[in-house]
């Protein structure tokens, strides 16, 4: 997690981002990896302003499809930013709950996308589990279609899908919201 955090730093491209997708959360390869790749345009999450939750921690508001955690580069101490999403991960991991990861860089929360109080941020999404074949449809919800790029596979599916579909295919495989409440209390006890 602290490589990957710091070869996003380290690549001066803007449109540069790393995620990571866990063993039944759409994981390639039983292996630990991260995914890096380049993108030319800016992602609404990366100036959307999350929700105050704990201490440096925040976590998505109930507009976003995806209930999950937010954290952010607080001046250049990678480490702490790393020590916190780790114990989040770390729970989830020793909890067996799938979970993707996606870090990129935005504005600081709290500003609007004109901003130009930039940082890194890095979202954890838990979520509902995933065993199987892939759809080769659409898309599935993984590190970068929770974050908004949605990479559609076969033409057919791009030209059925609609805004509200891909918000509710979204929220389908999201982590569910009373769980996700349950989920928050426990973490709030890790972050301590």
């Amino acid at each position: 997690l602290l490589l990957a955090i710091e070869m996003t730093l380290l690549s001066r491209h803007q449109g540069f981002r790393m995620g990571y997708n866990s063993l039944c959360a759409f994981a390639s390869v039983n292996h630990l990896h991260f995914h890096g790749y380049y993108l030319e345009h800016e992602l609404a999450t990366e100036s959307y302003a999350p929700v105050p939750f704990h201490s440096d921690v925040h976590v998505f508001g109930s507009d976003y499809p995806a209930p999950g955690f937010a954290f952010q580069l607080q001046g250049a101490d990678v480490k702490r930013l790393a020590r916190q999403v780790y114990k989040v991960a770390n729970y989830l991991q020793k909890r067996e709950i799938a979970h993707n990861v996606f870090i990129t860089r935005g504005t600081q929360f709290g500003e609007d996308a004109s901003s130009d109080n930039r940082t890194l941020r890095v979202y954890l999404w838990p979520r509902r589990p995933v065993t199987g074949a892939k759809n080769d449809f659409a898309f599935n919800a993984a590190l970068c279609e929770l974050a908004g790029h949605l990479p559609i596979k076969v033409e057919e599916g791009f030209e059925a899908l609609t805004e509200d579909g891909a918000v509710q295919d979204l929220k389908t495989q999201s982590f569910p919201t009373e769980e996700f409440e349950t989920l928050k209390a426990e973490i709030r006890t890790v972050l301590q």
